[in-house]
């Protein structure tokens, strides 16, 4: 047997905890999200200063800490 299926729901909340697990988030008061942190799970908006390396994204508080331990 082989069932396949697809939801397509759309949201919005005020606080990041409020997300429903699973989701993607589009954007946060209208800037985009480009990327997720690999690091701490944030999401990642369009005009942040963040460390993209080869397999991994960084937020900027993650590099924040990062520099902060070097």
């Amino acid at each position: 047997m082989s069932i396949k299926w697809r939801k397509t729901e759309y949201g919005e909340c005020s606080r990041l905890e409020d997300v429903p697990i699973g989701c993607h988030i589009e954007s946060i008061d209208d800037v985009y999200v480009i990327a997720t942190c690999e690091s701490c799970g944030r999401p990642i908006l369009d005009g942040q200063v963040y460390l993209s390396l080869e397999d991994a994204d960084l937020c900027p508080e993650c590099v924040r800490e990062l520099k902060e331990k070097v």
